[in-house]
């Protein structure tokens, strides 16, 4: 059997989205995966989330085919 454990860590607060730069190197990461929907990628979210990312040399891949939450049908 193969197993492996992602740490979940819920960020909470005004700032909070600052500390994912921080909190990821800790986790000795170096890139990210960003799961969302085209909405909020086109709107910019991602974009607020990237930015952080690219301050403190993170890599990333975004995949924005996951369906709205919630749905827009």
């Amino acid at each position: 059997m193969d197993a492996f454990f992602i740490p979940a860590i819920n960020l909470i607060g005004d700032d909070a989205l600052q500390e994912i730069g921080t909190i990821i190197k800790n986790l000795n990461g170096k890139n990210a995966l960003i799961v969302t929907d085209k909405v909020l990628n086109k709107i910019g979210i991602v974009k607020k989330i990237t930015e952080i990312l690219d301050l403190n040399n993170i890599g990333y891949t975004i995949f924005d085919k996951t369906n709205p939450n919630p749905t827009t049908k």
